[in-house]
């Protein structure tokens, strides 16, 4: 990549912001909750496309290859960060500095462990990302719903607004 790096770092970057913007406009008309559960649900999806994909080619993609699964990845996402964090504080008003706090610090242990985990799995090819990438998502699409069901009087992520 040489001294092209940051100009692709930054259209990788900027898949997230486009998302940001669009989240803005889908939360007007869609729960929070029905636009995380969607772009999860996508994201597990794509990952497993590709996985078998990259599987079929000893995950070695090129890299424009690359770029395009890992933009839609990073789109994804965009639309699910600041739902998150407005469903986790929602009931906190009360004590939001503490509690954005509280959270803060709890994504961020969990970052942490998640990436040493990926980046321990690193053999030189794509494999760590993509499997990384299926498995937390897979994580989160199995908690959103396993929370959604121990709350059968409140579905949360069928609903439009």
């Amino acid at each position: 990549l040489g001294d092209k790096y940051a100009l692709w770092f930054g259209a990788s970057a900027a898949f997230i912001s486009a998302a940001t913007f669009i989240n803005a406009k889908l939360v007007a008309t869609f729960r929070m909750e029905s636009v995380c559960v969607a772009a999860i649900g996508i994201l597990v999806v794509w990952c497993l496309v590709y996985g078998v994909y990259f599987q079929l080619t000893s995950f070695k993609p090129g890299l424009g290859l690359w770029m395009v699964y890992n933009c839609v990845c990073l789109f994804c996402l965009g639309l699910t960060f600041g739902n998150f964090n407005a469903i986790a504080l929602r009931d906190f008003g009360h004590i939001a500095g503490i509690a954005a706090a509280v959270v803060a610090a709890i994504n961020s242990a969990l970052s942490l462990v998640i990436a040493w985990l990926i980046g321990r799995a690193f053999d030189g090819t794509v494999s760590a990302m993509v499997i990384g990438y299926f498995a937390c998502c897979s994580g989160a699409i199995a908690l959103i719903l396993f929370l959604d069901r121990s709350k059968p009087w409140q579905s949360r992520i069928s609903t439009v607004r």
